[in-house]
């Protein structure tokens, strides 16, 4: 289902991407990394997507220093009981052997949504749930976009000049006088 995105502007800036991280995309290409439209864009959404992939910021693991801000900044938020200084450190790397592959951003974005939704500390299992949500969706942006990028250079093709009525009637009399010197050259 192919729809006409040749008027999609970069200058509306709305992002996929991390707040701080990448260029921003307008609005409608941000929808259209989204969806499942496949149309085939054109030359300046196609750039525009190209260096949105390339400013993507690498995706770091934590730190066991963003494991304990995460981790601080929930057991803020949620109720319950505060631990002591050494179930702390023992709940830390229990929270750090099982998300160690976790991005950082992922991780930070995980612990904001989690701290609007929960009110008790979140288990590992919850907390990469909500991290694993995020990467998906990134993962998705990003693959969408190479898809379109293919597209836009297996498909497009340049708007067709048109040509005004006088040069085409003077192109006409050239092809028939063209076809009557060979019709007349190879004895028709």
């Amino acid at each position: 289902m192919a729809t006409n995105v040749t008027a999609i502007s970069a200058a509306t800036a709305t992002s996929l991407a991390t707040r701080s991280s990448a260029p921003r995309l307008s609005e409608k290409l941000n929808a259209l990394l989204l969806s499942g439209d496949s149309p085939v864009i054109g030359p300046n959404n196609a750039q525009a997507l190209r260096d949105w992939l390339e400013a993507l910021p690498v995706m770091a693991p934590a730190t066991a220093i963003d494991f304990e801000r995460a981790l601080t900044a929930l057991s803020f938020a949620t109720s319950g009981k505060r631990p002591s200084k050494d179930e702390a450190k023992a709940g830390l790397a229990i929270y750090e052997r099982a998300l160690a592959d976790v991005p950082a951003r992922d991780l930070e974005r995980a612990v904001t949504k989690l701290v609007r939704e929960c009110t008790f500390m979140p288990t590992p299992a919850e907390l990469l749930k909500a991290a694993n949500h995020f990467a998906a969706k990134r993962s998705y942006a990003i693959s969408r976009a190479r898809h379109l990028i293919w597209l836009h250079e297996r498909d497009y093709r340049p708007p067709v000049a048109f040509i005004a009525p006088e040069e085409l009637a003077d192109l006409r009399s050239a092809i028939d006088e063209a076809a009557s010197r060979l019709s007349a050259n190879c004895g028709m």
